[in-house]
């Protein structure tokens, strides 16, 4: 577990989850006033409406699932 790319795709998968969580859970989580999500960070620090702070979240997700393939490519050679 401390081999140097199985701590960074850890931190991918956490960041994958967390940030999905943050696009489904959206509503619920505003209706309770809740600041802590990555959608309303966008919002504010990116100047975002909803629609652009979700589609950025989820090119993040993307990117991140993208690390996280070639990372497991490297493992295997």
């Amino acid at each position: 577990m401390s081999h140097p790319v199985i701590m960074v795709m850890e931190e991918a998968i956490n960041n994958f989850v967390a940030w999905s969580n943050d696009i489904f859970s959206y509503n619920v989580e505003q209706f309770r006033h809740d600041t802590h999500m990555i959608i309303v960070v966008l919002m504010h620090r990116r100047s975002l409406d909803l629609r652009g702070a979700v589609d950025y979240a989820g090119l993040m997700c993307k990117g991140v699932i993208q690390r996280f393939v070639s990372w497991v490519e490297e493992l295997d050679r």
